[in-house]
């Protein structure tokens, strides 16, 4: 398992005890935020963009970046 993957996993979960499904939603800048350590940023916004295309996260308003799960 790669360092990319162990961090889309931990985006699931911290997304899921969140509970942002539906109305609920988190700014991109917010999820980067999330107890990551300031050099893991890059790798979260990546493993972001990874889920939106797997189809697991998508744009809740995209202007805003704003993400939900799906």
């Amino acid at each position: 398992m790669t360092n990319l993957d162990i961090i889309k996993e931990e985006v699931k979960r911290k997304l899921e005890n969140r509970r942002a499904w539906g109305k609920n939603h988190y700014s991109l800048d917010t999820i980067k935020r999330m107890g990551w350590k300031s050099h893991e940023r890059g790798l979260v916004e990546k493993a972001v963009y990874e889920l939106i295309k797997e189809g697991v996260l998508r744009w809740y308003d995209r202007g805003r970046k704003a993400i939900q799960l799906v």
